[in-house]
């Protein structure tokens, strides 16, 4: 029954593979802080965006998309199917990560903080226009 015994070591190393992978899950997530101790009420909500109603307007006119994280990526402008971002970095972007993004294509590095991006659609130019 050489089947059975291919079958059944298939499933061992599946069982494994599961039992690794979510315990890397937990793991992972066990120790990561969701919450920052800060709670905010209805009305520091309210003060914040009375304080900063115009800047926040502005933005609302010209940012498509925003995500979070290192590097912030604020979608900026659509060109067909095509958009553009601006990769905003806290810190200095690391030399070894600089050849990425200066391709000339999809990213064109500005300084060390600031990365242009071009995200081409299902048609139509995948790099940044030559213009």
């Amino acid at each position: 029954m050489k089947v059975n015994k291919t079958v059944k070591s298939i499933l061992i190393t599946l069982f494994v593979g599961l039992l690794c992978f979510f315990g890397f899950i937990y793991y992972t997530f066990s120790s990561f802080d969701f919450c920052d101790g800060k709670i905010y009420s209805k009305a520091d909500l309210i003060n914040n965006y009375n304080s900063k109603r115009k800047e926040i307007e502005d933005l609302k006119r010209y940012i498509i998309s925003v995500s979070n994280g290192e590097p912030c990526n604020i979608g900026y402008q659509r060109s067909c199917l095509g958009k553009y971002y601006y990769n905003l970095f806290d810190n200095s972007i690391p030399d070894s990560m600089k050849s990425k993004y200066n391709d000339s294509c999809t990213y064109i590095l500005y300084n060390d903080k600031l990365v242009l991006e071009y995200g081409g659609g299902a048609v139509g130019p995948q790099c940044f226009p030559t213009q």
